[in-house]
């Protein structure tokens, strides 16, 4: 498995007003490119997402643009509950996951709890 994630134009979601990504050619974003909709989807594992991944977020020597990071960490971070997209937050990258104390890569159905738990403590 490899990283395809130099397809993207990352910097995307910051440089437009609807804050989403790209591919690289301005195309809208194509599903199961990035290493995250590869775990996402179960066909990357999370040793493997570590190991060849060149685009995490929060990582030092990362090639994730760290204004984008910072944007996700943000968004997520502070904006009240009823104004997140849901699924949007489930499927923020694994690493700002960890960031928020969300994510449990022991036990996929924890990393769930957590995220519903979090939901639920900022109704």
């Amino acid at each position: 498995m490899t990283c395809e994630c130099h397809k993207i134009n990352w910097l995307a979601r910051v440089q437009n007003k609807d804050k989403k990504y790209t591919m690289i050619d301005g195309s809208p974003m194509q599903s199961g490119i990035d290493c995250q909709d590869k775990v996402n989807d179960k066909n990357m594992g999370m040793d493997t997402y570590l190991a060849v991944c060149k685009y995490q977020p929060g990582i030092e020597g990362s090639l994730f643009p760290d204004e984008v990071y910072q944007d996700l960490m943000g968004e997520y971070g502070h904006t009240p509950l009823d104004e997140r997209d849901h699924d949007a937050i489930r499927n923020i990258p694994i690493v700002c996951q960890q960031q928020l104390d969300w994510y449990q890569p022991e036990n996929e159905a924890g990393s769930e709890a957590a995220i519903d738990a979090y939901l639920d403590e900022n109704k």
